[in-house]
């Protein structure tokens, strides 16, 4: 390994003067001689003022040839780590080797720097500490935000509103992405909807909110199968968003983007590793800035593969640089409700029906044209919302590269300063990204989470088939025999081609864990004006992924290989046991009712795994009873029915593809 030297003025370690020597001149006494200081980072590269190394190393220390040395280094929060390392002495091309274990990463620069008065070599060992639930491949935690839970479409889209609209917030820019969009979905849908005319509902609509505001929008939305099916492009957008997109040298700009990943159907994927750089972390830190490193060594990878049958899933919107809202729900229609998920919701229809089809549906004549849908987001004011930009710009930056649609009409644009802190919430930005993007930190923040499970694992989620998952929870499950899973998802028909990991996926826990896993779905009910009882199931669209009082995640990734390997996917981390308890008080309260919320609120994961279980065999038994007998006097309490699978499937495609 090549020894770089510098002037001894860059660096001056344990001697309170300089001397003025030429580039790279060590002393003669120092010439067969070296030294080393210890420095405890974080995974991502920046200082951790409150680690302690042992033994102690606060002046640099002499190095003997070939006789390693270790040290243990500690950080509340953080993986403790033990690193050995040893130099190989001699001339000035030796190196310092070091591994460390528990997940920490090493880097080692040389320099010449004064010791003792005399210009000698110096190496600096950085240890990067690593996190036990944060993903070490993804953006650094940003501290000092203020996040709101937002608990369903309602409360979620009328803050969006809100704040488009809000006189005294002045938007530069608002940047956004989306799967799905449409320009009539109505962000706001007030009590009186029902007799609002089209002009009024159309100022509640998220092109109308952007319109009156102003300012410079950027929406990235995906682009189905460009190369296979090109007549997809305009499948999920409208021609109101794209005359935006065909219009050049304006402040409303649209890119259609794909993602091009190519898939051998059918099969599993070889995924391959792509390292970055534990050594190019340091060097962003401006403390160590001057120091002159090996060529990277430590490396974290990140497996990643691509498919043209992909998507970029993602849903986001940020507003200048200090607003971010990050969720499962796209701009459309059927992306709405409230967390009551009524049956006959008049708003839920689509914005062409007349007023007469949507009295129908208040008066419990006619049910709603969309079902009742259960999602989460998150709304962040702070520094972590230059992170979603920074996932949007990246994206952007290659739509324009890469030429996708309308990107000819697009204009690149720089990240705004990081936001000044605003809360106290610590929250990680996490992606699933295809190349060049390259991120796969859902899954390993998803995994090292559920591997610190001691008392409940919630997974609420669209899918559950991802077997990438399984070991991590599994692991937990294992270590701990207090440690109970409740999942909850959606019906799956043997037409379905993923069913059979869906299969996979319950029987692995359901064998294993009899007593201390279940499987649920949620309906709602209600009567009609006639009387007749109606159980409806709600689409669960939510990526809830909850650890104890301790961990959460929401946003677009869903419980499939497919969204933690190559679709464009963001989800937020937060580990925060106050914001966490909050959140996971109102997710559970939700789900089982008002009556039964005082039975799982603030208790442990096996009282609230019982009571779940009750309330879910007491309701399909109400369910039973009312299907056989509708004039009976009972009702459900709550959403939470049992969900079984039959055993048969009728394709297999792989576990990665759906």
């Amino acid at each position: 390994m090549r020894f770089i030297a510098v002037t001894v003025a860059v660096l001056s370690l344990g001697c309170t003067e300089e001397l003025e020597v030429p580039a790279g001149w060590l002393h003669p006494e120092c010439a067969d001689a070296a030294w080393v200081e210890v420095y405890a980072l974080d995974i991502w590269g920046r200082d951790l003022p409150g680690a302690t190394v042992t033994p102690p190393t606060t002046t640099p220390l002499p190095l003997t040839p070939n006789s390693p040395f270790s040290v243990t280094v500690q950080a509340d929060g953080y993986l403790a780590a033990e690193v050995s390392a040893t130099w190989d002495g001699g001339p000035a091309g030796a190196a310092l080797t070091a591994t460390a274990t528990a997940g920490a990463r090493t880097a080692v620069s040389v320099d010449v720097a004064t010791v003792n008065r005399l210009p000698c070599r110096v190496y600096g060992l950085f240890i990067g500490l690593d996190h036990p639930y944060y993903a070490a491949g993804g953006r650094a935690p940003q501290a000092g935000n203020q996040v709101d839970f937002l608990m369903d479409g309602e409360e979620l889209w009328s803050r969006v509103a809100a704040d488009l609209s809000d006189p005294d917030r002045p938007v530069e820019r608002v940047h956004q992405t989306t799967w799905w969009w449409e320009s009539d979905a109505e962000l706001i849908r007030p009590p009186d909807h029902i007799t609002l005319t089209p002009e009024a509902r159309w100022k509640n609509t998220m092109m109308a909110h952007l319109e009156a505001r102003g300012g410079m929008h950027r929406v990235l939305v995906t682009r189905f199968a460009t190369k296979t099916a090109p007549g997809m492009a305009f499948y999920n957008t409208d021609p109101v968003l794209r005359a935006k997109g065909e219009t050049p040298d304006d402040e409303f700009q649209v890119i259609l983007q794909g993602n091009h990943t190519q898939v051998e159907l059918p099969g599993n994927y070889t995924i391959p590793e792509r390292p970055f750089s534990f050594v190019a972390r340091v060097r962003r830190n401006p403390t160590h800035a001057a120091r002159t490193f090996y060529e990277p060594t430590g490396t974290l990878t990140a497996p990643l593969v691509t498919i043209e049958a992909a998507s970029f899933h993602q849903k986001a919107i940020v507003v200048n640089n200090d607003l971010a809202y990050v969720s499962g729900m796209n701009v459309k229609r059927n992306d709405w409700d409230t967390s009551e998920h009524i049956l006959f919701d008049a708003r839920r229809m689509l914005f062409g029906h007349t007023q007469a089809e949507r009295e129908a549906v208040a008066a419990k004549e006619a049910q709603a044209y969309d079902p009742p849908r259960k999602d989460y987001g998150v709304r962040i004011v702070g520094p972590a919302a230059q992170d979603v930009d920074d996932l949007l710009k990246q994206r952007w930056d290659y739509a324009l590269a890469s030429g996708a649609m309308f990107a000819e009409h697009a204009t690149a644009y720089e990240l705004l300063p990081r936001a000044a802190p605003q809360g106290d919430v610590t929250v990680q930005i996490v992606a699933t990204s295809p190349e060049p993007m390259q991120e796969r930190a859902i899954l390993e923040t998803h995994n090292k989470a559920s591997r610190q499970a001691k008392d409940l694992i919630l997974i609420e989620d669209q899918y559950w088939r991802a077997p990438l998952v399984h070991d991590a929870l599994i692991a937990a499950m294992d270590g701990n025999p207090g440690l109970h899973m409740i999942v909850v998802t959606k019906p799956i028909k043997d037409n379905n081609a993923a069913k059979k990991y869906s299969l996979v996926a319950h029987e692995t826990f359901l064998n294993r864990y009899p007593d201390r896993y279940q499987l649920l779905q949620l309906k709602t009910f209600d009567r009609g004006a006639d009387g007749t009882p109606h159980f409806i199931e709600v689409f669960v669209h939510s990526k809830l992924h909850l650890i104890d009082d301790h961990y959460l995640s929401v946003g677009s990734c869903n419980k499939n290989n497919r969204g933690y390997l190559f679709e464009g996917e963001l989800n937020v981390a937060i580990v925060d046991p106050q914001w966490v308890a909050a959140a996971k008080a109102r997710v559970l309260a939700n789900l089982v009712g008002p009556t039964a919320a005082a039975d799982v609120v603030g208790k442990d994961g096996a009282t609230v795994f019982a009571v779940f279980k009750q309330l879910a065999e007491s309701n399909a038994a109400v369910e039973a009873t009312l299907l056989a007998d509708p004039a009976a006097d009972l009702a459900p309490e709550g959403f939470l029915y049992p969900l079984s699978l039959n055993p048969g499937f009728l394709f297999d495609v792989g576990p990665d593809l759906f």
